[in-house]
């Protein structure tokens, strides 16, 4: 069983002390500042400028190698009426990036067309009448740079994953992750280094760039969600602006997608709603559809056709899919293994929603390998382990891979599957994967007050690298239990607080623990929703000894 441990902070700092006397003066509550703390915001400065994001916290887009020849290149195409092609990602961040390219080089009056793969398997350019091919988020391939060189094209790569070689033979590739890159942070999505170009390229065509870009931060924000990058430093202000626009004017694509949600759409909005139905159209085959839902090319009735016949195939498939994995685990009694691999028949282009959807659920890496040795694997709330590395480790077992932090793709020989585990294992150990839940501090749920919900505003967007706080709180038995969703799979806890109001705890995917001990003393790590909800969200659940 996971250790649960409070975050440790030395209350008798100075700076400690300071930040607790700053929180009062912005009525941010003590357990919040304290979460801040342990974050790293040891000054006032720190404070307001993570409470307050502004744009010129933004690094100069000049600081990315070749973003100059790149620039420089697609100016000299739009004003010789070149036709260029932008060939996007299969992912819900692969068609925002897309889209938010698009609509730069539609608006400066560039001769552009986009294509986006239909599927994972679907990884290369093919021959194309154009001049500049620029690549979004798909990594670097050998066979991209051969065909374009085949018919004369030039080649830009705009890219976030990590580099497994450095003779690469195109026009310009603009990448934060480069060897030789000394760009100050790290960590962009494939939307946020296509949004440095975009900044880049208003900036050569003398426009309001800061008007400009803001526009494309709604896109942006779901494209970093999505790509599963921290919310922190650029990330967070790309994402602040974002969550903002997006609550004063929400597109009509946006609004379909989070089912005209009437509340206030926050991070967990944009990750349980947003993201998987528009990756569900990649998944079927309509990135296109969805590139042109996004540009608002769609009307309604379209949009409800395509979306509701993808989302329903989707949701089918990755209920069915994830359980097979789910058996494979317990049969072969793998769950107890610091990473979790399973094997077998599942859909390639699923692979990734899947492993996904299982490491958020057993809080694991997880590892998905399609019956040809096509894989996935992603890793949340595991800050000391690195996908790529872990990848790059077991390297002599691979025939292709690439990732960065938190999410990898990768092919393993069938019968190069066991040495794979076992070398992925043994890198999982040498990291030192943490065993232990930590948790802000103690909260009593039936205390839990309106001022901590308003307090989440500052927080947003939360997510990885910016967690929402968690808070413990015991029971000596459950105060009302409720059972819900198919099979009562979803558990719901409630109790009054002291102006009689009621507060909900949901338990996703807890009903059978919680119809196990729901008589005997038990605890609960929890985290608040957004301020409109007045619920909070079960971590975990324990009895107590």
């Amino acid at each position: 069983m996971n250790q649960w441990r409070e975050i440790p902070v030395n209350e008798k700092e100075e700076n400690y002390k300071l930040i607790q006397k700053f929180a009062r003066k912005k009525q941010i509550h003590p357990l919040i500042a304290k979460k801040l703390y342990h974050d790293g915001l040891k000054t006032e400065k720190e404070f307001m400028d993570y409470l307050l994001p502004t744009i010129d916290q933004l690094h100069d887009p000049y600081l990315l190698n070749d973003m100059k020849k790149a620039v420089s290149r697609i100016v000299d195409a739009i004003k010789n009426k070149e036709k260029i092609l932008l060939y996007g990602n299969a992912s819900a961040d692969g068609i925002t990036a897309t889209s938010i390219l698009y609509k730069t080089l539609n608006e400066v009056e560039a001769d552009v067309i986009y294509k986006v793969p239909k599927s994972i398997g679907e990884q290369y350019i093919t021959k194309v009448e154009v001049s500049l091919i620029i690549v979004i988020g798909n990594g670097i391939h050998d066979q991209d740079v051969r065909i374009a060189q085949e018919f004369g094209n030039d080649l830009i790569f705009i890219d976030y994953h990590e580099v497994s070689k450095s003779n690469l033979t195109c026009y310009a590739h603009i990448n934060p992750l480069r060897k030789d890159s000394e760009y100050p942070y790290k960590f962009l999505s494939g939307t946020g280094v296509t949004l440095k170009l975009a900044h880049a390229l208003y900036n050569a065509l003398c426009l309001p760039w800061e008007e400009q870009i803001v526009k494309h931060m709604p896109l942006a924000t779901i494209g970093t969600i999505a790509a599963s990058m921290p919310l922190t430093q650029e990330n967070r202000v790309i994402c602040y602006y974002g969550l903002k626009a997006l609550n004063k004017e929400t597109p009509l694509a946006i609004k379909f997608l989070t089912e005209r949600f009437n509340t206030e759409i926050d991070s967990t909005a944009i990750a349980k709603q947003i993201i998987p139905k528009l990756n569900s159209l990649c998944i079927v085959g309509q990135t296109n559809k969805a590139v042109e839902m996004l540009l608002g090319s769609l009307v309604t009735d379209q949009l409800e056709e395509v979306f509701n016949k993808a989302f329903n195939k989707y949701k089918s498939s990755l209920s069915i899919q994830s359980l097979q994995a789910e058996n494979f685990l317990s049969e072969h009694d793998l769950k107890k293994y610091p990473i979790l691999v399973a094997k077998g028949p599942f859909s390639e282009d699923m692979i990734g929603e899947i492993s996904a959807k299982l490491a958020e659920k057993y809080n694991k890496p997880t590892v998905i390998i399609s019956e040809n040795g096509n894989g996935a694997i992603r890793a949340f709330n595991a800050p000391s382990f690195s996908v790529f590395q872990a990848l790059k480790h077991c390297s002599n077992d691979l025939s292709y891979f690439s990732g960065h932090q938190t999410a990898g793709t990768f092919a393993v020989n069938p019968s190069q599957v066991k040495s794979f585990f076992r070398s992925l294992q043994n890198f999982a150990w040498d990291s030192q994967i943490p065993f232990a839940c930590f948790y802000t501090g103690n909260l009593p749920l039936k205390d839990i007050t309106h001022d901590i919900f308003q307090n989440m505003r500052y927080l947003e967007p939360c997510g990885i690298g910016n967690p929402k706080p968690v808070f413990q709180s015991s029971f000596s038995s459950v105060p009302q239990l409720e059972l819900f969703g198919e099979a009562d799979v979803h558990a719901k806890i409630s109790c009054s607080r002291e102006d009689q109001t009621r507060i909900e705890a949901h338990g996703y995917f807890k009903g059978e623990v919680m119809r196990r001990i729901h008589k005997a003393p038990f605890g609960i790590l929890y985290s608040p929703l957004c301020p409109e909800s007045q619920t909070v969200v079960i971590e975990r659940i324990r009895e107590q000894i």
